[in-house]
């Protein structure tokens, strides 16, 4: 018996995308939607009224953290789901600050 060996196969696995993987991407992609609202509100309705910029600002920071761990631990799913959360949130941010 090879001593090992068992890991070498989990280790060959764990590079193919499974049927979770799949459906977090989907999750990664309407997570971002949730937002679409709020930006409305701030771009067409020109409302900032109760956004709280501070909360905004961390969001972001959080979505930009959660960016860089997906691109470094090279997951398809988070990368996505924040690269678009980090977008949304600088449109919103943008528009916050342009309509005070």
């Amino acid at each position: 018996m090879h001593v090992g060996l068992h890991h070498a196969e989990k280790r060959k696995k764990a590079g193919k995308a499974t049927t979770f993987d799949h459906f977090m991407i989907v999750v990664g992609i309407i997570a971002p939607i949730a937002l679409i609202p709020q930006a409305i509100t701030v771009w067409v309705d020109r409302n900032v009224g109760g956004i709280s910029l501070p909360t905004w600002f961390l969001l972001s920071w959080v979505s930009v953290m959660w960016l860089i761990y997906g691109a470094v631990r090279k997951s398809p799913a988070l990368f996505l789901s924040n690269l678009l959360l980090t977008v949304m949130n600088i449109i919103i941010i943008t528009g916050v600050l342009m309509m005070r």
